[in-house]
């Protein structure tokens, strides 16, 4: 990449430059990485095809402004054949003007200081003028954003219909406070980050052009903390350069980024991982006493374990978040944790994060959310309780087919059986178990008269016999004997008996309870509670829907 001549400057001033000024690209092939818009640009210029208003957005530092100066100098080179070299040449006079920032047709307007209806309407005055010197009036509007609703209404028609010899160019880094009046009248173009690779080449070339020795580690560390910004990494770069002693090491480097401070946090979400309280209780002591404020604490954590996530989703993502010089050893750690425990740490921190903005003294409530980290990553997951749990009660039954939408007209396929006696094997062997298997299928209605309107009278699998009170559907028998059969794929008898047969379900367990209860009542501590709360009974606590689910 070539650098700008210093037009500003006389040889016998010395000025100092920062890096970002100094090697500001000047023509449309030093403009790194941003290949689509070259291309648009340059074929726009060859064809003598360029629209009349062209809108730049992007983050901060990726070359917007630079693009728009390369563009009005392009637009007005008289020093080269447009249609076979569209880059400035850099040395006919409307180039050495523009650069040195006097040429009267381009005019470079900063939207942030001048918002008014009054600035908009002095350039739409000035545009019905001819060029003085070059072929095209050319108005650079850099955060573009800034300008108030009065000053855009202004605008919008010249910008729709401006004279030929007159171009717009605007610049912004929050694309969606521009109208959409005024999007629509401009050929947008949204400048890339610079990706890491990209920005660590251009960093290194920059130190061999300043001659400044730099370890490849403390590049990284640079690039990464650069954020995609080409500018904020050669910013990042002088300062490097300033503090190292004629060389940038990687540990200079993380000095100046505060790298130390954020390996403690690394430090820290490791031991809350490992669930060590005393180590966890020290470093979050340590922080503190360096000025780390509780906030800024939950909020760095929340950034490590989203870093944390992505290396645990894919070991490529570039977890920018994550402050370990070595992202080995971040990825290592990601890779060793499940998404559950990566998903409950995530849902803790950011709960607690409210609280703490809430609470009256923030450094105690970070200091449980911590330790209620602390215990939380030690929990097993569910998935692991549900494999180890013991196996108890199992009942027999044969695996259920998935239920079909109500809404649709499907018929449930009986399950395959290989003989008549291992079908037989399989049915359930009492009433109960009946009873269990149909609330496994989901009809909550069979189920509900089974346990509160049936009394068995005699079962046996294959056949049952039952009495049905007033409130059972008529229907109910023949219902249950084709769910039976169609999901044991075995015929089943269901009948109708006049005999009394035994209680309900439902009236057998309240009897249990009733007998629970009488015994309890016995027990001589719970024989002083009634006697000392006089009307006070004994109730079973039937469980939440969350306690049962």
């Amino acid at each position: 990449m070539s650098s700008q001549p210093d037009y500003k400057t006389s040889p016998k001033v010395d000025e100092y430059r920062v890096s970002a000024r100094k090697y500001r690209p000047t023509k449309f092939a030093d403009l790194v990485g941003q290949d689509v818009l070259v291309r648009v640009l340059t074929n726009g210029l060859k064809a003598g095809k360029l629209p009349h208003a062209i809108l730049l957005t992007g983050i901060r530092g990726i070359g917007k402004t630079t693009t728009a100066r390369i563009l009005a100098r392009a637009l007005n080179c008289t020093g080269r054949d447009v249609t076979a070299a569209p880059d400035p040449c850099g040395a006919c006079d409307s180039c050495q003007t523009i650069g040195q920032d006097r040429n009267i047709d381009v005019i470079e307007m900063d939207a942030a200081s001048r918002t008014g209806v009054e600035d908009i309407r002095e350039i739409i005055e000035n545009a019905k003028y001819k060029p003085v010197s070059s072929q095209y009036k050319v108005y650079i509007i850099d955060e573009v954003h800034m300008l108030s609703k009065s000053a855009f209404n202004a605008l919008l028609k010249t910008l729709e219909e401006p004279p030929a010899h007159v171009k717009f160019i605007f610049a912004t880094t929050e694309v969606q406070k521009v109208p959409k009046t005024v999007i629509s009248r401009c050929m947008c173009f949204e400048l890339r980050r610079w990706d890491l690779e990209t920005l660590q080449k251009h960093l290194t070339w920059v130190c061999k052009q300043e001659k400044v020795q730099a370890d490849e580690k403390a590049i990284t560390l640079l690039a990464r903390a650069a954020d995609g910004s080409g500018r904020d990494g050669l910013s990042l770069l002088d300062q490097a350069i300033a503090l190292s002693d004629g060389k940038v090491t990687a540990q200079s480097a993380s000095d100046m980024l505060g790298l130390a401070e954020a390996g403690k946090l690394f430090t820290l979400l490791k031991a809350i991982i490992k669930g060590e309280t005393q180590p966890v209780l020290d470093l979050v002591q340590e922080l503190y006493s360096i000025g780390t404020d509780p906030l800024t604490l939950l909020n760095d954590l929340l950034e490590m374990i989203h870093g944390l996530t992505l290396l645990n989703v894919s070991a490529a993502a570039n977890a920018s978040s994550i402050p370990a010089i070595d992202h080995t050893e971040a990825q290592n750690l990601a890779q060793s944790l499940t998404m559950p425990t990566l998903n409950r740490l995530w849902q803790i921190t950011l709960k607690g994060l409210h609280e703490a903005q809430s609470a009256p003294v923030p450094q105690q409530a970070c200091q449980m959310v911590i330790l209620r980290l602390v215990y939380a990553s030690t929990l097993p997951s569910f998935e692991s309780l549900i494999q180890n749990a013991p196996a108890k009660n199992v009942v027999s039954i044969p695996q259920q087919p998935t239920k079909p939408d109500m809404g649709k007209s499907e018929t449930v396929k009986p399950q395959t059986v290989q003989s008549d006696n291992n079908a037989a094997s399989n049915l359930p062997k009492t009433f109960v178990e009946v009873v269990d298997f149909i609330a496994k299928q989901r009809e909550p209605l069979v189920l509900a008269h089974l346990k509160n309107n049936v009394h068995l009278v005699s079962y046996a699998p294959g056949k049952i016999e039952m009495r049905l009170n007033d409130k059972a559907p008529q229907s109910l028998p023949k219902r249950l004997g084709q769910l039976l059969k169609q999901w044991t794929n075995v015929h089943w008898d269901v009948i109708v008996s006049t005999q009394e047969g035994m209680p309900t379900l439902f009236e057998q367990n309240e009897t249990k309870k009733e007998k629970i209860f009488a015994e309890t009542a016995k027990d001589p501590l719970v024989a002083k509670a009634l006697e000392a709360f006089p009307g006070a009974a004994i109730q079973s606590v039937e469980p939440t829907h969350a306690a049962r689910g």
